[in-house]
């Protein structure tokens, strides 16, 4: 993933290593396509940008997480707002890796 941003991100090393490619027939349609995506991705992971929405999307994991030691507090369980917000964690990742809802895969282990 690293070696993936650093070409998306330097112009000059995706467009070098593109310019390897003939300029028609296929592999000239995906030369175009592959610059105008790099074009695309390179302002969208602009470092401000990027942080901004790194940011946000803390944030809002970090609600939903904060919603959830909520939940259990008014259930009556008793536990830490840092357990609370591992667990959701977790069960988000668990539920991720096997396409399933990361709530129902936490219910099914208690």
């Amino acid at each position: 993933m690293a070696g993936l941003l650093v070409l998306l991100t330097r112009p000059r090393v995706a467009r070098g290593m593109l310019n390897l490619l003939p300029l028609h027939g296929r592999w000239g349609s995906v030369r175009t396509g592959t610059l105008a995506i790099l074009d695309h991705a390179r302002q969208l992971l602009a470092p401000r940008r990027l942080l901004t929405g790194l940011g946000l999307g803390l944030l809002a994991w970090g609600a939903e997480a904060w919603g959830f030691y909520c939940l259990l507090h008014w259930l009556g369980i008793d536990i830490a707002p840092l357990h609370a917000m591992g667990i959701y964690a977790i069960s988000m990742l668990a539920g991720a890796l096997s396409f399933l809802p990361g709530g129902h895969l936490a219910l099914m282990a208690r």
